[in-house]
């Protein structure tokens, strides 16, 4: 009380000393929003906390003095005193706890357009992605990832509401219009708990100066929260405004995560890296979607995974503190080289470089499970659901639980994380992977086909299409049926005159019409061109027929090494 941001202070010190006196009495249950307000604000016995905000606004204003306080003359301090969201009773912990002071948490809303036409939608998207990227970057804050912002974007009117659902202690609000040349960005940060808006701004310049408005946006909001708190350094960005652009269209593309998607998101990044080969992130996004195009069977690995690790590199040696392009790698490593030491490597200097970083927990858990690096289903488990928390709304996230669970032999609990996937997500195709799989894996071979069946108009492309056609024609030959097998098996030849079709796929189906020779040898052929998918062998259900084979625990360990 006596530090140099409180004694000036009248209200809030004795906010402070009541709060702390009363839960050191044992009367914690007594701190109430109406009591503060008449034994610590003077308000009288009419009191409508509903109308009158005074005690959740100096509220606020303690929390963000503690903090302060906590980071500077009180940064030895072996006590710590701690205000939660949405309550007024304090916490008093040893500083070493690894409860005290929990990272602030920040939600950057979709940017709205309010130009005429749709036609610099990208910009919108391009200015909120860059927001996310430079606050990620900042020291204790917790930045709410895009995609669940994006899910969310319009279906709350209530600031509070909206905190709530996306965890969020502050909001990032804006818009944007382009007339010409100029361009006009409004920015509001709001506090969540009482909807109190800590600033706002309104930005006047041409198109061209676009980089430079987005950083001082950022320095604007970090100078806000806590003025001693600055972005990591890293030479990530371009000075080219056409190479921007060309990143930004990249952007708009990957987000849509459909084969054309892209397909589009490599031209623009390749474009963008051949204006500015210095140009980090645009390495590191071009890598991450060459990961992903072999996640989702579009490509041959061959084809895209070495595009994907020269990508990563470069990004690493422009900005070694980027944490997409240590992901990256990590996956490539993991999947395609069997290089299980140096994933585990890359995979943790990019949750140490950036810990909110949702896309590198939801990797380590998938792949590292099925590649036996995590040691059981619930550390798995406990690393997608840190992916989680950071991105609460995401479909990828929601579905991988089904999938993590169905690996781990739990099948009724994998069907109920992807009817749950599905509630949250109807459209999301590749969530029926999973439920079809692990209907199959208890016998019930006639309702995971009428699942595929019925989930396969929703798969308008080739992603997952695959795994979608091998469930359903593996059940057909286990329910007796080798000619609806056949049928499938076709398509999948067809698709393959024309695009990579995985060869785990054409033998799911052999298994399941019992040509365990032929299935036996579609696997050799998979680890050969090293198919992404070759990892899930030692816990995909869909091959347990050969499991007393020798000869498939010879193909295991050989997916496992990644040699042929």
């Amino acid at each position: 009380m006596a530090s140099a941001g409180f004694h000036n202070s009248e209200s809030i010190r004795r906010l402070l000393e009541f709060t702390v006196e009363q839960t050191l009495a044992g009367a914690s249950a007594q701190i109430k929003e109406y009591t503060l307000g008449l034994e610590v604000f003077g308000r009288q016995e009419a009191f409508d906390p509903r109308t009158d905000s005074i005690v959740r606004v100096q509220a606020r204003k303690l929390r963000e003095r503690l903090l302060a306080y906590y980071e500077s003359e009180g940064a030895q301090e072996s006590i710590r005193i701690e205000y939660r969201k949405g309550s007024y009773v304090p916490h008093i912990l040893s500083a070493l706890s690894p409860e005290a002071t929990p990272p602030r948490s920040i939600a950057v809303m979709p940017f709205l357009n309010q130009g005429p036409g749709s036609e610099n939608e990208y910009l919108c998207e391009g200015v909120t992605e860059e927001l996310i990227f430079h606050l990620s970057r900042v020291e204790k804050l917790r930045v709410v990832s895009r995609s669940s912002c994006l899910a969310l974007r319009g279906t709350f009117d209530d600031i509070r509401s909206l905190g709530q659902k996306l965890n969020a202690d502050l909001i990032v609000e804006g818009t944007m219009r382009q007339s010409g040349d100029s361009l006009r960005i409004t920015v509001q940060l709001i506090n969540t708990e009482d909807g109190y808006h800590l600033c706002s701004g309104r930005w006047d310049r041409p198109v061209s100066d676009l980089l430079a408005v987005q950083n001082e946006i950022a320095s604007v909001i970090v100078k806000t929260l806590r003025p001693h708190l600055s972005p990591t350094a890293g030479n990530s960005q371009t000075v080219d405004r056409e190479a921007y652009h060309l990143y930004l269209k990249g952007r708009h593309f990957w987000n849509q995560r459909t084969d054309h998607g892209f397909a589009r998101a490599v031209e623009y990044y390749e474009a963008a890296i051949q204006r500015d080969p210095c140009f980090a992130r645009a390495c590191s996004a071009l890598a991450e979607t060459h990961v992903l195009m072999a996640a989702h069977d579009l490509e041959p690995p061959h084809a895209c995974m070495s595009k994907a690790r020269n990508a990563a590199n470069s990004a690493s040696s422009l900005d070694p503190k980027l944490a997409a392009s240590h992901s990256a790698m990590a996956t490539v490593l993991a999947t395609f080289h069997g290089d299980l030491e140096h994933a585990e490597s890359e995979w943790k200097r990019a949750l140490e470089l950036d810990p909110s970083y949702a896309y590198a927990w939801h990797s380590l858990a998938v792949f590292g499970y099925a590649l036996g690096r995590l040691g059981t289903a619930d550390e798995a488990l406990a690393a997608l659901r840190q992916a989680e928390r950071l991105e609460p709304i995401s479909a990828p996230i929601a579905c991988d639980f089904g999938f993590l669970f169905y690996f781990a032999r739990r099948y009724p609990e994998a069907i109920e994380a992807s009817l749950k996937a599905l509630d949250l997500h109807p459209s999301f195709s590749r969530t029926y992977i999973p439920l079809s799989r692990a209907h199959a894996a208890q016998g019930h071979y006639d309702y995971a086909a009428q699942i595929c069946l019925e989930a396969r108009p929703l798969f308008r492309g080739r992603a997952y299409l695959g795994q979608l056609l091998a469930t359903l024609g593996h059940c057909y030959g286990r329910l007796g049926k080798p000619d609806k097998a056949a049928e499938v098996l076709e398509e999948l030849h067809q698709l393959a005159l024309q695009h990579y079709v995985s060869a785990c796929d054409i033998a799911a189906i052999q298994v399941g019409t019992g040509q365990f020779e032929d299935a036996l040898e579609s696997l050799r052929m998979a680890v050969k061109q090293r198919a992404f998918w070759v990892i899930s062998l030692p816990v995909e259900s869909l091959f347990d027929p050969l499991r007393a084979d020798a000869r498939f625990e010879t193909v295991c360990d050989l997916a496992r090494r990644h040699s042929s």
